[in-house]
């Protein structure tokens, strides 16, 4: 997989997160068959979060894990899951 830390229309708040490692605010899945209905949970019983779809995880030039975008498939197994699970949460606010 070609891989490049330069993406057009990225935000700054997405580039932000994509330059921090995974926590309790930020979730990297490389797939959106990934991501499971725990993730919202974890995120919706703590202060909120962000799970970017189409990023793995490497260990950047300062030893520090940072995200990459790598892409996906939005047609994918996965993607009706996501839109169901982050749909429910949407209608709890």
């Amino acid at each position: 997989m070609k891989r490049s830390k330069e993406y057009k229309g990225l935000t700054a708040d997405t580039k932000r997160l994509l330059a921090g490692q995974e926590g309790h605010g930020v979730d990297f899945k490389v797939k959106p068959d990934g991501v499971k209905a725990e993730d919202f949970v974890a995120f919706a019983n703590g202060r909120g979060g962000t799970i970017l779809v189409g990023v793995a995880e490497e260990t950047g030039e300062h030893g520090l894990q940072e995200g990459v975008v790598v892409g996906c498939s939005i047609k994918g197994p996965g993607a009706p899951s996501i839109h169901k699970y982050s749909s429910k949460l949407s209608t709890l606010n």
